[in-house]
């Protein structure tokens, strides 16, 4: 039996700074892609970088490190850290073994995260994730190894998303 369900981004609990993560891969290479925003939706910081012929598992968690660095820069202790790959978000919560592609990325992200920040892992599905995706997807536009990082909205669709976001637009999903 199927039911159809309504997704979106959510913002987190006042206090807390939300990042969204994502890795994508197209005929150009594989890139990472991150979001941070506050509970208020406000933007905070974005990032991106290429990876060229990295697997897609790689530049997910990539794309989690790179967007927990920038969190961390900021001096807050509260963030929820969401994305849409199970296995990474699984990874990082010690729910299953971590797949070799991936365990030194997992282990970096453990050891840079202080005992004094409260990290929240969670899965999204991938229409609360839009633009993180949609940051990853400008990673392999753009193709520069080294990360990008933007403090504002960086092309209109981008800056559309995260209108929705805040509106609260949701996307309907047929789930068992």
């Amino acid at each position: 039996m199927w039911e159809v369900r309504l997704f979106g981004w959510s913002s987190p609990p006042g206090g807390y700074l939300k990042l969204n993560f994502d890795g994508t891969h197209s005929s150009a290479g594989a890139a990472a892609g991150f979001v941070l925003r506050d509970w208020r939706g406000r933007l905070i910081q974005a990032g991106t970088r290429f990876l060229e012929d990295a697997p897609i598992l790689v530049a997910e968690a990539t794309a989690m490190r790179d967007g927990i660095k920038a969190a961390l820069a900021t001096g807050f202790r509260k963030l929820v850290v969401e994305g849409d790959n199970k296995v990474v978000i699984q990874a990082i919560k010690g729910q299953i073994h971590t797949p070799w592609q991936i365990q030194n990325l997992i282990q970096d992200i453990l050891n840079m995260i202080p005992a004094h920040v409260h990290c929240l892992f969670q899965h999204t599905y991938r229409e609360g994730n839009l633009a993180a995706d949609w940051m990853a997807k400008f990673g392999c536009i753009m193709r520069s190894v080294s990360i990008l990082y933007f403090s504002f909205p960086v092309h209109r669709d981008f800056l559309s998303i995260l209108r929705s976001d805040n509106l609260g637009r949701t996307l309907e999903r047929r789930v068992a």
